[in-house]
């Protein structure tokens, strides 16, 4: 399972998404090697206004009933066979889903005879406006999730 990746591109480049809402004003330096934890780009779509916009979050899932949002391990991924029925991730699921432009992720492969795992950057052939894969993502309450402006 992914636990990194690239996201390196201008947020313009990212507005892949017609009517998607990219203020000029933000900006973060590009980033090769993103951390569970760290603030990711992602697009998504408010339910009342359906406007759609690009914002930073923070890649890890507060689970609901979650008495210390700021402590504690976060899920970083779920399984897609299971991630709509476990009780951590089914109402983020079925209502908070968004868009997790990248332009490659990494995956680990151990080394026989060593305890280090050798990373490996993975990434797809096609493009679209530049962008070489899409992930998906599901979010926290909207009041947890709030996005970090400039």
């Amino acid at each position: 399972m992914c636990g990194r990746v690239v996201q390196a591109s201008e947020p313009l480049r990212y507005a892949i998404v017609d009517g998607l809402s990219v203020p000029d004003s933000r900006t973060r330096p590009p980033s090769y090697n993103v951390a569970p934890s760290q603030e990711l780009y992602v697009i998504r779509q408010n339910h009342k206004t359906g406007e759609r916009t690009l914002d930073l979050l923070r890649w890890g899932l507060i689970p609901h009933g979650c008495k210390d949002p700021g402590g504690g391990r976060k899920p970083i991924n779920a399984r897609a066979e299971s991630v709509a029925s476990l009780p951590t991730f089914r109402a983020a699921y079925a209502k908070r889903r968004c868009l997790v432009p990248v332009e490659s992720f990494f995956e680990w492969r151990a080394i026989k005879g060593a305890r280090a795992k050798q990373p490996y950057s993975l990434t797809s052939r096609s493009r679209y406006r530049g962008i070489r894969c899409i992930g998906s993502s599901i979010g926290n309450a909207p009041k947890q999730c709030e996005p970090r402006r400039p």
